[in-house]
């Protein structure tokens, strides 16, 4: 949530760990679950990818994995499937106190395909839901970016800084999207709505 000050460090610690709950425990959803956002963060994405469906495969009823699942395949160029598995998600869990992230997970998913409105709904749920978290007002800005909305989007701008003030386009590269286009794709837009590099 862009609070780490060594970004890697912590992963590293975070991919021990995962793995170690992994060896404890081979049928533990959520330590599987962990294990794949961990890797996804890395961009090991094939291992990430199946730590995240073996968690489903354990528990097909874990909401969480299944959105992250489809989180994971709009990382790595696959936004259709994507936005289906998030949507999947919300409908089999929709009082899930964490559901923001699958509102971002659509957010991206929709930007990637092109569908900028979209984009701008589901990110404006997700702020809805917890303001706190980044990539709510991240996908927000670059679609309303893209739209050429520009008056919402210094709106946009003006709370993301309030809450992030030293955010900058710069520090986003650690999404782990795995298509340069699609980087560049949210890059431009975050420039379009004024975010600096």
């Amino acid at each position: 949530m862009l609070t780490a000050d060594d970004y890697g460090a912590v992963l590293a610690e975070a991919l021990d760990v995962a793995e170690r709950a992994v060896a404890i425990d081979r049928n533990d959803e959520y330590a599987h679950w962990n294990l794949g956002n961990v890797l996804v963060s890395l961009r090991r994405y094939e291992r990430g990818r199946a730590a995240l469906e073996r968690a489903v495969e354990i528990n097909p009823n874990f909401s969480t994995a299944v959105g992250s699942l489809g989180t994971t395949l709009c990382y790595v160029g696959r936004p259709e499937e994507g936005i289906e598995l998030n949507l999947l998600a919300i409908r089999s869990d929709p009082l899930n106190p964490s559901i923001f992230f699958r509102h971002t997970g659509l957010a991206l998913g929709y930007y990637l395909s092109g569908d900028d409105s979209r984009c701008v709904a589901w990110a404006a749920k997700s702020i809805q839901r917890n303001a706190a978290w980044y990539l709510g007002h991240v996908y927000l800005l670059a679609g309303l970016g893209r739209l050429g909305r520009h008056e919402e989007a210094a709106a946009a701008l003006r709370d993301y800084l309030a809450l992030h003030p030293a955010a900058s386009i710069g520090e986003l590269d650690r999404l782990p999207l795995k298509r340069a286009g699609d980087a560049e794709r949210l890059r431009a837009g975050l420039r379009a709505a004024g975010l600096p590099d």
